[in-house]
């Protein structure tokens, strides 16, 4: 098993490596343990109080992202979104790798998700609400956008005034 070479930490916009697409984890030839990803992405999302983190924001090349909150959370390793609503819903959301700035998205309100856990049992759900908003956010993050990239010229020029230096 490879490990990285420092301490993984939160990757903030302008950083290139945003817009990096994550390579699927491989477990049987993995980066670093499940296990261990999922804690340093745990970690450093509840230290932040988000509710969801990539691994890309962390600098770690895998398809890999966490979600929950207190006691509660989950890593999903390798997730797919195979089918989604016609129906959209605009809504705010905030990023840990955009500091101090929200933005309207406009999202799906339903996603058929399929994912594989650290134990490498795979799940297939149909994911609604708060849930579906997470794991849309978090998965454009492992395919190389942000949110930033899911708004236009215009609003994005007036949320950028609001990024922290």
């Amino acid at each position: 098993m490879q490990t990285l070479n420092k301490k993984p930490e939160l990757l903030y916009y302008p950083n290139k490596l945003l817009n990096v697409k994550a390579d699927p984890f491989d477990f049987a030839n993995p980066i670093m343990d499940p296990k261990e990803i999922e804690d340093i992405l745990v970690t450093e999302m509840a230290k932040r109080r988000g509710l969801g983190l990539a691994a890309t924001q962390m600098g770690i090349n895998a398809q890999v992202f966490v979600m929950g909150s207190d006691l509660k959370f989950m890593a999903l390793f390798n997730p797919v979104i195979l089918e989604q609503s016609t129906e959209t819903c605009l809504d705010i959301e905030g990023c840990l790798s955009f500091p101090g700035v929200s933005l309207y998205v406009e999202r799906p309100v339903q996603i058929h998700l399929q994912f594989t856990d650290k134990e490498q049992k795979t799940y297939n759900y149909w994911v609604k609400g708060l849930d579906c908003k997470i794991c849309a956010h978090e998965i454009d993050h492992l395919n190389g956008l942000t949110f930033k990239d899911k708004v236009s010229p215009f609003k994005w020029a007036r949320a950028k005034k609001k990024l922290k230096a």
